[in-house]
């Protein structure tokens, strides 16, 4: 089970417990007070479920997630970001990053992709095995065709004479 650690709105830290589904996503006491439930908190935590299905969601989601966090960190700086979204996207960000590591995403995408390689390699060899084989069929019954020709006519110069 995995846990990340926030830090919310006036210092307030919450503990988040990693499980199965959305419910079971529940922010605990803290010895310095409670989780506090902003609009901000609701809205990334809707768009980026808790628990993405497979491997390859998490890491789309932290992809996405961590495009997001970069374009509201540079809205900060003109003025335009609010920092509780930041701060919710980040906390968001950690929790997949935690998942990611802890389904070790990482080796299951390259296993696929290195599957994924090999089946294209080898569909690619039989394609061109396919048609240097069809090539030289077609060569063969060339050769065949000459070669009963020249047979004929040798017998008919026999038989002549």
């Amino acid at each position: 089970m995995a846990k990340a650690l926030d830090s919310g709105q006036g210092g307030v830290r919450s503990l988040f417990t990693l499980g199965s589904a959305e419910s079971d996503y529940k922010p605990s006491e803290s010895p310095t007070g409670s989780y506090i439930e902003t609009k901000e908190n609701k809205i990334v935590y809707k768009k980026y479920p808790l628990k993405p299905e497979n491997c390859y969601k998490t890491d789309e989601n932290l992809k996405l997630i961590t495009e997001e966090l970069s374009d509201e960190t540079k809205k900060l700086l003109t003025g335009g970001a609010n920092r509780e979204t930041i701060k919710s996207l980040q906390t968001r960000k950690n929790v997949y990053e935690l998942t990611f590591n802890s389904m070790e995403c990482r080796d299951k995408i390259e296993e696929d992709r290195l599957k994924e390689s090999a089946n294209l390699l080898t569909k690619t060899a039989i394609g061109q095995e396919k048609d240097v084989v069809d090539k030289s069929f077609n060569l063969q019954k060339v050769y065949i065709g000459v070669g009963a020709l020249v047979l004929i006519v040798g017998l008919i110069v026999v038989l002549k004479k």
